[in-house]
């Protein structure tokens, strides 16, 4: 891992700890004290939610619906063009990445372990064809998101996670 990447997940990781993690208790502490129940969930289960979110960093929040993405230690990189690294970065969001550079009928992201200048453009391009994202070549290679890891993604080797929601973009190298 480069210096500049080092002090951007340091800097990340501050962040999440000292600031996103405050908020998010304060956001629960609001939503207790009105006393209020969201239609469709038992008490005990808003309860479990209000819990989970007081306790774990989260990518996204109870608004969105759905289940809690928790940030979890450690981070992975995903390769990119870089006009679709930029758009990714200035929106943090993932939802920028072209469906030809996702994996399967859920449209997943393909993040690596692999850090930058650690494997050949054509190891990384392996990595896409290996989860079926076949028109990935080594021209497409050419800027490296590093994003935290999440409790959702799923691991073969390869992290794998739903794009469709903001996303925090740690920082964008060139590869």
């Amino acid at each position: 891992m480069t210096a500049e990447i080092s002090t951007q997940v340091n800097r990340f990781n501050e962040w999440k700890n000292e600031i996103l993690l405050r908020k998010q208790r304060m956001w629960v502490g609001g939503v207790r004290n009105q006393q209020t129940l969201p239609e469709g969930i038992s008490e005990e289960n808003w309860e479990a939610l209000l819990t989970e979110f007081e306790s774990f960093p989260c990518m996204n929040d109870l608004a969105d619906g759905g289940p809690l993405e928790q940030i979890v230690p450690g981070h992975v990189y995903v390769y990119l063009p870089a006009d679709i690294a930029s758009s990714c970065q200035n929106q943090q969001s993932l939802a920028p990445i072209p469906d030809w550079m996702c994996s399967g009928n859920w449209m997943k992201i393909v993040a690596l372990t692999t850090p930058p200048n650690t494997a050949s453009k054509e190891k990384i391009v392996e990595a896409y064809h290996a989860c079926h994202c076949y028109q990935v070549d080594e021209d497409d290679i050419q800027r490296c998101l590093v994003i935290p890891k999440t409790d959702m993604m799923n691991w073969d080797g390869i992290a794998h996670r739903r794009r469709r929601i903001p996303y925090d973009v740690i920082t964008s190298t060139k590869v």
